[in-house]
This record gives structure tokens, C-alpha cells and sequence, in this order.
């Protein structure tokens, strides 16, 4: 199974299949794993979409760190 991970830093973006962490190779952080867009999903985006969803991705992950 893919699987999408982002950086929170740079958000460069990196789709995996065996790896459950990653670390950005612009940042050297540890990236996150998405989990509310699946493959097909975002195999089927275009740019526009993708970067709206990695935006709602992280304003949500943001939302659950300040509560």
C-alpha cells in the first residue's frame, strides 16, 4: 500500500510503499504521514488540489497540537 508523507517544514511531498517514517531530504525533519487523502485520491488530483489538501493536512494537524 502507498503511502504520502509530507514535511511540515518545506512541505515537500514523497509517496512510499514500504517506509512507515521518512525524513525530508530539504529539511532533515521527520516527515508526516497523511492520512486523510488515499492513493487513488491523490493519484487523481491535480497540483492545485494536492496543495490545498496538504494545506487543510497540516492546518488540521496545527489544530490538534494547540488544543
Amino acid at each position: 500500500m502507498m503511502k504520502l508523507h509530507v514535511c511540515p517544514e518545506c512541505k515537500y511531498r514523497v509517496l512510499t510503499s514500504r517506509r512507515l517514517e521518512c525524513e525530508c531530504k530539504n529539511c532533515q525533519v521527520s516527515m508526516l504521514k497523511v492520512d486523510t487523502v488515499g492513493f487513488e485520491e491523490w493519484w487523481q488530483m491535480s497540483e492545485d488540489e494536492r496543495d490545498v489538501a496538504i494545506e487543510q493536512f497540516l492546518d488540521n494537524i496545527k489544530l490538534r497540537i494547540s488544543i
